[in-house]
């Protein structure tokens, strides 16, 4: 795979999902509107508001993804009688794999308790 195949994927894995959780989280937001005055110096801070007055916080994901490929040889003589199984096996593997890690952080304001 390359690399933009991986990033495309990725993306859209991810915004997928982001779309999914807004649609099922109950008293929260995903991905909230974020007032403007405190996209910069909050934002390094990591201390952010919604427009809607909840306080968000940043969920951050590390991901590592994995592929392997690989050929696999397996032989073998045997002789099953009853439960006894006699005979020989023997398999030799080839397998390379690369691993990806990608992360990134989606802002989440947790739902509030009710008083």
């Amino acid at each position: 795979m390359e690399l933009k195949e991986f990033v495309s994927l990725a993306l859209q894995q991810i915004v997928a999902g982001v779309a999914e959780a807004q649609g099922t989280v109950a008293g929260g937001e995903v991905n909230p509107k974020i007032w403007q005055s405190q996209r910069d110096a909050a934002a390094k801070l990591k201390i952010l508001e919604s427009n809607s007055g909840k306080w968000i916080h940043l969920v951050e994901f590390d991901v590592a993804v994995t592929v392997a490929e690989g050929t696999a040889t397996k032989g073998g003589v045997g002789l099953i009688v009853g439960p006894v199984a006699l005979g020989s096996t023997g398999q030799s593997t080839n397998q390379s794999s690369t691993v990806s890690r990608i992360k990134f952080e989606v802002p989440v304001a947790w739902p509030e308790k009710s008083q």
